[in-house]
């Protein structure tokens, strides 16, 4: 049962950024049966030669409570949501092939100005050509857009919903022939906003990093790394004049664990330097860290920590840079093999350096069930609460949400 709840769990936790520019936060939402359901609920697959394909659908209605995210005259609505997604996979001993396509429709009941369609579709790699030698690769693309309850948000509320363009690709490459081991990554992302106004906001993202491990035992391993950010913004000077171009360097100390499948994961913590082309920004050095740990005390519950701290892109006029520090930790637990519950928390302080000194602290909490109902159909209910505190009165807001969702598998 362990090994079951800790793969149901990994589409569940919250997810840091590749790029450390941003959280990935998960709402409160179901954990996963999709990897490794009980016995009795297995997901069944097309299949196509050496290929299968899961296919999914999701419906959900979310009463929010607060749609633009403001600190008065809150607006509520209900929000609709489709969203189909197929799941590609092909493996042998040596070869794992995935590939994903999604959509998402989002319909208000009152607010249709708030409307908007959503897709994206990625595709991974890995090879292992050697025992000790393992090679990867990936790409993706995305029609996203600026959520009204973004730290960097537009605080005209009367523009319309910026659509987002994004690209990603990263390779990475791993030699582990003994207890010393080496990898290398390197990693790109494109984000062009449609919207003529938000032109300044436009970046090409650059991440490379190179990490030694140290075997200690077969359970530990002690790593460094050392990575750089290149960010080139599409425009040469923002609206107030300012370069924002630049890049960050770094390096980091840690540890990853395997504890019997305990606890697992790896956290790690160092110092970055933030450079940028216009030295009006100033450039800068400070405390980094970021990780994620899973601790199992007993085979039906789980608990994740998420811990971040580093340097974040931002257009704010004004605001040399961006510093967030962010905390989560989430609760799963497996009610019955075929119900399972989640509670989480999630803490971000944020920190413009220049602008007269301001700051954003979000807490999110949030609880969430899902019952199987047979291996086709699933239902979800969940609750989210939202509220940020900031110098900027505009800023703040509260923020309740509740959801239900009916999900139909293959």
């Amino acid at each position: 049962m362990t090994g079951t709840l800790r793969r149901g769990i990994s589409g569940a936790a919250l997810a840091l950024a590749a790029w450390g520019e941003a959280a990935a936060q998960q709402s409160a939402a179901t954990l996963d049966f999709e990897h490794k359901p009980p016995p009795g609920y297995e997901r069944r697959a097309m299949h196509f030669g050496a290929w299968t394909a899961t296919p999914d659908l999701r419906l959900s209605a979310v009463a929010d409570s607060n749609i633009f995210a403001t600190s008065s005259n809150a607006e509520e609505d209900i929000l609709f949501l489709v969203e189909p997604k197929v799941t590609l996979n092909r493996s042998t001993d040596e070869l794992k092939i995935t590939g994903e396509a999604h959509g998402t429709i989002r319909q208000y009941a009152e607010n249709t100005g708030e409307n908007i369609n959503l897709f994206g579709v990625n595709g991974r790699v890995r090879y292992r050509a050697t025992p000790s030698q393992t090679v990867s690769a990936g790409a993706g693309f995305e029609r996203t857009f600026q959520r009204r309850d973004d730290p960097e948000r537009n605080d005209d509320l009367n523009l319309p919903l910026t659509p987002i363009a994004n690209f990603s690709a990263d390779a990475a490459y791993a030699y582990r022939p003994g207890r010393i081991g080496l990898e290398g990554r390197a990693s790109v992302l494109s984000a062009d906003y449609d919207e003529p106004v938000d032109d300044e906001r436009d970046m090409t993202a650059y991440r490379g990093s190179l990490r030694g491990l140290l075997g200690l035992s077969s359970r530990i391993d002690v790593f460094t790394e050392a990575y750089g950010v290149w960010r080139d913004f599409r425009l040469a000077v923002d609206t107030t004049g300012v370069d924002r171009d630049g890049e960050t360097f770094g390096a980091n100390a840690g540890v990853a664990l395997d504890f019997t499948d305990k606890l697992t994961g790896e956290i790690g913590a160092g110092v970055f330097r933030a450079k940028f082309d216009d030295a009006a920004l100033g450039d800068f050095t400070g405390f980094g860290a970021s990780g994620q740990l899973t601790w199992l005390p007993q085979q039906r519950t789980a608990i994740v920590l998420d811990v971040f701290r580093g340097d974040v892109a931002t257009n704010r006029a004004g605001a040399n840079g961006r510093i967030d520090s962010r905390a989560g930790l989430s609760l799963h637990q497996e009610v019955r093999h075929n119900l399972r519950a989640l509670l989480q928390a999630t803490y971000r302080h944020g920190e413009f350096r220049g602008g007269a000194g301001r700051s954003q602290d979000d807490f999110t909490g949030g609880a969430a069930v899902e019952y199987l109902i047979s291996r086709h159909l699933a239902a979800e209910l969940g609750y989210t609460f939202r509220n940020r505190d900031a110098t900027q009165q505009l800023e703040e807001f509260t923020a309740h949400q509740v959801g239900i969702s009916l999900i139909a598998r293959y």
